[in-house]
């Protein structure tokens, strides 16, 4: 259950900072509550751009997440229109669906063997920061 609120909580919290961390390669996620000798990896599931005054922003599929948004168990969560941008169905917001998208999420990512953006295994039980990412919407699993 741990790793599953920390999945969940992940996925708020990131979504929360992508808007407000715009410089690419410079974002840091924090993961509070991180155990000992647990193995925690993050993947970039969406890229986040924004335009030059920073008054907009899109979200768009990660390449290596195109299967699970398009016709996998993610297609439920997101709508994506044809120009690409991903938006959250307005049914799916709630703490169930969040920690349900989190579980299939970090299905698809060990059943297709994805690469994480980083990995960190906590040498004690504190808090992890994932830092030098480039903007986007991450998943965080641990083991």
């Amino acid at each position: 259950m741990k790793k599953f609120v920390s999945v969940l909580l992940a996925l708020a919290m990131t979504l929360a900072l992508s808007v407000s961390a715009l410089a690419a390669g410079n974002n840091t996620i924090t993961v509070t509550g991180a155990q000992k000798d647990e193995t925690y990896n993050i993947y970039k599931m969406l890229d986040l751009s924004v335009n030059e005054d920073k008054t907009a922003y899109t979200y768009t599929v990660n390449a290596a997440w195109k299967v699970f948004f398009t016709t996998g168990a993610g297609k439920d969560y997101v709508d994506i229109n044809d120009q690409g941008y991903v938006t959250w169905k307005t049914d799916k917001k709630d703490a169930a669906s969040m920690e349900a998208f989190g579980k299939a999420a970090a299905a698809y990512a060990v059943d297709n063997k994805l690469q994480p953006a980083g990995t960190i295994k906590a040498p004690a039980d504190d808090s992890i920061k994932f830092e030098n990412l480039e903007s986007g919407y991450y998943l965080i699993t641990s083991t």
